[in-house]
């Protein structure tokens, strides 16, 4: 797992090797454009195909479409959002969650439903004729033109990424690394400019970046990228030739004066009462251990390494939307994720135990035995309470929430398939093959790919959570 991680890492690097690169929107590509024409005119019509290309990718008499980014999305949600459509803040990306939104829109709104923003949807949503003055009004709504180094509210970019993680480092910044600049980065910009003395704009400028350069020395995070074949562990069954990847070295980084030197045990929790499976941090001082059917809990613990609460695992599904489980039911928590702002913990369940729940998977499993489906447990982290239960495969293993705080994915290992659940639906959306007995996941930052190991092949599983192949 801590190899996927890397990875993720090193494609952040690869994207943002260019100190001076910088995410352009179509107004401001189409006017380097222009200027292109203008040093080299023997070449005008080249130069103006390719403008034309520039501007076609997110063109709005297209119809914007998942998969799509930038400003003009970015106005769509705020839209969207203030008809009461969108939940979240406006990310400049149209993913699973926008396009949702878009089409409950389009059904109250008596429009065609395909969940592509065309004519008619823009209309509809207040930007009066259409096409024509949703492009104004975005291009209203840009925010004023900065040097190239500078990075602004609006940005979505690795550039943007790094900046966050080293505001985050220096303490200022305390949202999830999403690669989009928004109110939350603006503000943690300014809150470090005053600190430092420097002019008070909300702009990452060139005097920011170097402040920032500086506070955050020796705290490198970007990783070196080698070469190298990846050498197989063999046992008895044969195994396929390696081939050459991409091997992560990880830099050195300061460590704290009391970490230097060996690292010793400092307390152990021990109690009859648990029975942990795994334990994982909020970030925000909760620890949550996941006991299995053995204790059928999941003991929470802060940072004094004091019991909080004992949360049992037992549930009413009935309450939950599954009308025909009336009754008790428990299951058997085994590993948890949280959501990155740590308002939520996403529990699986190895099996659920009750009437109905008959044929129990384990270790060895297969889909052709039809083994019970299971569930995932919602935990909100101010209440300590289940508060959602969403059905997913069979013996959920491992458990993975996006960045930008849309899905959770699931691990199925009797099923053989990975469970993509919408976070503001709390429902499944999509059950996704994979091959025998999948378990760890790791989402990138975008929150656009996932990789998941699966663990009887040699494979891993690249899945892309914007159409889900």
């Amino acid at each position: 797992m801590e190899s996927l991680a890397y990875l993720h890492l090193a494609e952040s690097y690869a994207a943002s090797a260019d100190p001076e690169e910088e995410v352009l929107t179509d107004v401001e590509l189409y006017f380097q454009e222009l200027a292109w024409i203008k040093n080299h005119r023997g070449v005008l019509v080249l130069a103006a195909c390719l403008a034309m290309v520039s501007l076609s990718s997110q063109n709005p008499a297209m119809g914007l479409k998942r998969g799509d980014r930038g400003s003009q999305v970015a106005s769509l949600q705020q839209r969207l959002q203030a008809a009461g459509y969108f939940q979240q803040n406006p990310t400049g990306y149209f993913g699973a969650v926008t396009e949702a939104a878009v089409i409950q829109f389009q059904q109250a709104n008596g429009l065609k439903v395909d969940g592509v923003v065309g004519s008619k949807t823009l209309a509809a949503l207040g930007y009066g004729s259409g096409v024509s003055e949703f492009a104004n009004v975005v291009n209203e709504e840009q925010p004023k033109v900065v040097s190239k180094r500078s990075l602004k509210k609006g940005d979505n970019s690795y550039r943007v990424m790094s900046l966050q993680r080293k505001l985050q480092a220096a303490g200022y910044f305390n949202a999830p690394i999403s690669g989009f600049f928004d109110d939350a980065t603006r503000t943690a910009v300014i809150q470090f400019q005053q600190a430092k003395g420097l002019t008070v704009d909300g702009l990452a400028g060139k005097q920011t970046l170097s402040a920032l350069e500086s506070h955050t020395d020796g705290f490198n995070t970007t990783p070196f990228l080698t070469s190298a074949p990846v050498t197989k562990i063999s046992d008895n069954s044969p195994q396929p030739t390696p081939k050459p990847q991409i091997r992560i070295i990880q830099p050195a980084a300061k460590v704290s004066q009391r970490l230097q030197g060996r690292m010793q045990l400092v307390k152990t929790i021990s109690s009859s009462k648990i029975s942990p499976k795994s334990v994982v941090y909020s970030g925000d001082g909760l620890f949550f251990a996941q006991n299995m059917m053995y204790n059928h809990s999941i003991t929470v613990y802060n940072r004094d390494y004091k019991l909080v609460k004992v949360i049992p695992d037992t549930v009413d599904l009935s309450k939950y939307g599954y009308a025909k489980k009336p009754g008790k039911y428990r299951g058997a928590p085994v590993e948890a994720s949280f959501s990155h702002n740590g308002k939520y913990a996403w529990v699986s369940n190895y099996q659920m135990y009750g009437t109905g729940f008959n044929n129990p998977g384990n270790d060895k499993c297969s889909p052709s035995q039809k083994t019970d489906n299971s569930f995932l447990y919602r935990i909100d982290t101010d209440t300590l309470n289940i508060e959602q239960v969403i059905q997913v495969g069979s013996v959920p293993k491992f458990v993975a929430a996006s960045p930008d705080e849309q899905l959770i994915l699931v691990s199925n290992w009797c099923s053989w398939d990975l469970s993509v659940v919408d976070a503001n639906q709390n429902q499944e959306i999509k059950r996704i093959k994979l091959g025998a007995y999948p378990r760890g996941i790791a989402i990138n930052s975008t929150s656009e790919t996932a990789y998941v190991a699966v663990m009887g092949s040699s494979d891993i599983a690249e899945v892309n959570l914007r159409d889900f192949r």
